[in-house]
């Protein structure tokens, strides 16, 4: 599965400020993977380099 990164403008981008989420301009999701209940992320940023972030738990459905 191929993902892209979605450039989000005003206001969304200050709706997502307001709520405390950073929004960076410049950052490509060029990867993303499931590992073990959560997700690993590939990211390029605008200079070529690259990072991976883990996230937890990552799409699990369920409601605690």
């Amino acid at each position: 599965m191929i993902w892209s990164a979605v450039i989000l403008w005003c206001p969304v981008s200050q709706y997502l400020n307001d709520v405390g989420v950073n929004v960076e301009r410049g950052v490509e999701l060029v990867g993303l993977k499931r590992v073990g209940d959560g997700a690993v992320a590939a990211l390029r940023f605008t200079g070529g380099q690259e990072e991976q972030v883990a996230a937890p738990h990552a799409g699990r459905r369920s409601c605690h």
